[in-house]
């Protein structure tokens, strides 16, 4: 939930040996031989790997007033700047299916093959993994969550053209809203924006111009992107 402002975080206990804890349960045992990654350690993995740089406003609703059973499912949704990837995380601890109709507002231009990853099992199975799969979405898809589940979606941008590696670039909020045609980026505190290089890296072979500082003073910028064999398109940036 708090992936937009919290870098690290710490488990503990991390490590124990079989046969010689103090306390139960270790995110992962080992043994002379073999290292056991825990339940405990997949969930960990699932949102470090998940957590995204952006929160984004979510709404649950669930037919239920029962607070018992609405305390028991969990959604988050967040966006990763870097790849600009949404990544939706749902949580079901009910031991029913929960199924769920799950409305994307607001979304430009969302690849409709996404990755889905869900971690399942009794309450007490110690060797339940994750498992990965290619998930169809829409701005408007079913979802099923599987009771005592935590399912991971993501979900890929239609198009990207290139990626701005200024340093003078804050890391979060870096959107390209390809419908529309505009890139917005976010700059530091101080930045000359009179003499500003975005340093845009075009994505597979996609030529950028202009290249080199530009003046963004006087308003937007227009940058031209091409692939070869394709039409060149014009983004304001």
């Amino acid at each position: 939930r708090n992936g937009d402002v919290v870098i690290m975080s710490s488990y503990a206990p991390l490590l124990a040996k079989e046969g010689n804890t103090q306390w139960n349960p270790n995110l992962i045992y080992f043994n002379n031989t073999e290292v056991k990654p825990t339940v405990g350690y997949f969930v960990q993995q699932l949102y470090g790997q998940n957590s995204g740089d952006v929160y984004l406003k979510n709404e649950v609703n669930i037919p239920n007033n029962n607070e018992s059973v609405r305390n028991r499912v969990a959604v988050s949704a967040v966006r990763d700047s870097k790849s600009n990837d949404l990544i939706v995380k749902m949580v079901n601890l009910l031991p029913v299916v929960v199924n769920s109709q799950i409305r994307l507002e607001g979304i430009d231009d969302i690849n409709p093959s996404a990755i889905r990853t869900v971690l399942t099992g009794a309450p007490d199975d110690k060797n339940a993994k994750p498992v990965t799969d290619k998930f169809l979405v829409s701005k408007e898809f079913r979802c099923s969550l599987p009771a005592y589940s935590f399912t991971v979606i993501r979900i890929k941008p239609d198009y990207i053209p290139a990626v701005a590696n200024s340093e003078l670039l804050k890391k979060q909020n870096v959107y390209f809203k390809s419908e529309e045609k505009k890139i917005y980026l976010p700059i530091k505190r101080g930045t000359n924006i009179s003499r500003f290089d975005p340093e845009f890296k075009g994505l597979s072979g996609i030529m950028v111009s202009p290249t080199g500082s530009q003046n963004f003073s006087k308003g937007p910028v227009n940058y031209t992107f091409k692939a070869e064999g394709k039409e060149k398109e014009i983004y304001q940036v």
